[in-house]
């Protein structure tokens, strides 16, 4: 993708998946996402990074995300019917080192530190 991402974060959000800062090259995931499918993830991570290349939603964003992830669309139809609820699981990640979303969002930072080059091998096992 030729995408660098300087930082990127996972924080509770009530109505989105992700989002980004583009002037900081930012990326911020929804920890919600941990419970959803990791194709979900892989979508969200690869959206967000491709609005680093483009800021709107028009055929150039289209275009990117068509080469970079050609199933986009089924997962992105996929992870809409799923809802995005808020529960707070700030206590048992804090107190659980063998938390269901560590092993998730640890293979974020590789593929987002990596930039992406190929999305699967990182979010994959």
């Amino acid at each position: 993708m030729n995408v660098k991402v300087e930082d990127w974060q996972v924080k509770q959000m009530k109505t989105k998946w992700g989002s980004c800062n583009i002037e900081k090259k930012r990326i911020w995931i929804n920890l919600e996402l941990a419970k959803k499918p990791e194709r979900s993830l892989e979508y969200i991570i690869v959206h967000e990074m491709v609005h680093l290349l483009e800021r709107h939603h028009n055929h150039r964003f289209v275009a990117y995300m068509d080469a970079f992830l050609p199933n986009w669309k089924a997962l992105k139809a996929e992870l809409n019917r799923l809802p995005v609820s808020y529960v707070d699981w700030e206590i048992e990640c804090q107190t659980s080192q063998s938390s269901p979303v560590s092993p998730i969002f640890a293979r974020i930072g590789k593929a987002v530190g990596k930039g992406f080059h190929q999305v699967a091998t990182f979010i994959s096992y």
